[in-house]
C-alpha cells in the first residue's frame, strides 16, 4: 500500500512541475513579445499565469523579485523601469507569537511611465499612480499618488 502510494505522490509531482513549467514558458514567450528587457536572476513566483500582468516596454533590472506565490496580483503599467534588487510582494505572513499565524494577500497596482530605484521594496496592497518615482532603498506601505516622488523607510511622498 505505501509503494501505491508513493508512486501516485511521485507521479502528481511530477504533473504539477510540468504545469508549472507550461505556465512559465507561456509568460516567458509573452513577456518576450512586448520589446521588454528582462535582467539576469530575476524570478517570478506566482501559481497562476494570469497574477502577473505587465505593460509593454518594461526594463526589469538584475535580481528583481516579484512574488504572488500564496495570493494576490501584480500588475505593472508601460514603460516601467524596475532597477536591480527591487523586491515586489503581494503577500505576507503576519506571524506574532501569540497569536496564529495568517497570510495576508493584496493586489500590486503599478501605473504607467514609473521608476522604481534599486532594492526598492513594494509590500501588498500598494497602488502607485502613473509618472511617479521611488527612490532607492525606499520601502512602500501606503499608496503613492500620480505624479509623485516617494522615498525613505517607511517612503513618504516628497513631492
Amino acid at each position: 500500500m505505501n509503494f501505491i502510494y508513493l508512486f501516485v505522490s511521485k507521479i502528481l509531482i511530477f504533473l504539477r512541475k510540468c504545469y508549472h513549467y507550461e505556465d512559465k514558458k507561456k509568460f516567458k514567450i509573452n513577456f518576450e513579445n512586448q520589446s521588454s528587457y528582462l535582467g539576469k536572476n530575476s524570478r517570478f513566483f506566482f501559481k497562476d499565469i494570469h497574477q502577473i500582468k505587465l505593460g509593454k516596454n518594461l526594463y526589469i533590472g538584475e535580481n528583481v523579485l516579484i512574488n504572488c506565490s500564496r495570493g494576490g496580483s501584480v500588475t505593472i503599467g508601460d514603460n516601467t523601469g524596475l532597477a536591480e534588487g527591487v523586491k515586489i510582494l503581494s503577500w505576507y505572513e503576519d506571524s506574532l507569537p501569540s497569536l496564529p499565524k495568517k497570510i495576508i494577500k493584496k493586489d500590486i497596482v503599478i501605473g504607467k511611465n514609473c521608476i522604481i530605484g534599486y532594492n526598492a521594496i513594494i509590500m501588498p496592497g500598494v497602488t502607485i499612480g502613473d509618472f511617479c518615482k521611488i527612490s532607492p532603498l525606499s520601502v512602500v506601505y501606503t499608496d503613492v499618488p500620480s505624479n509623485s516622488v516617494a522615498m525613505g523607510n517607511p517612503a513618504q511622498i516628497v513631492k
